[in-house]
């Protein structure tokens, strides 16, 4: 069985464009400082199989955009929290070393299904820090991206096979 804890078979190439920016694939994000702090000999992905990362249906960016729509919209219940912990073969009596995370942030219309939540070590879970998502909301929210493009960006960076 393989580990969801493993190194990437290849990095891919980033690109330094105009204001810093990185270039992964076709996505611009600028936020170059907070993507190559992700250059730890083990970094841990979510597993498309497992967290394919989802949304609420009909989300919107005036949902999103709307204060204290996350924090209303946040219930993980401790049964989903277990079936995650078992999907990534993870006892549940380690969970204190883990972040249950949301794969598409709540702020950006993640939703609370398993599909969407994984296990991310904490010491990662302190490096990629919560500005990622917040930089890539306030884009959002102030029409500089869709959430169809902060949703692909995530899943491009934390996704893996």
């Amino acid at each position: 069985m393989a580990s969801w804890y493993e190194e990437p078979k290849h990095r891919p190439s980033h690109k330094r464009g105009i204001a810093g920016a990185v270039v992964i694939g076709a996505a611009a994000v600028a936020i170059a400082a907070l993507t190559t702090s992700h250059s730890s000999a083990k970094q841990a992905f979510a597993r498309r199989s497992l967290t394919p990362g989802t949304t609420f249906p009909h989300v919107t960016v005036a949902d999103v955009c709307s204060r204290g729509w996350a924090s209303r919209h946040r219930h993980v219940t401790y049964g989903e929290r277990r079936i995650v912990f078992a999907d990534y073969n993870i006892p549940y009596d380690q969970h204190r070393r883990y972040e249950l995370d949301h794969l598409l942030a709540l702020e950006l219309g993640g939703d609370n299904s398993t599909r969407n939540l994984w296990p991310q070590p904490l010491a990662q879970a302190k490096v990629k820090d919560d500005q990622y998502e917040d930089r890539l909301h306030s884009q959002v929210c102030a029409g500089q991206r869709t959430l169809q493009s902060a949703w692909h960006i995530i899943r491009a960076h934390y996704v893996r096979p």
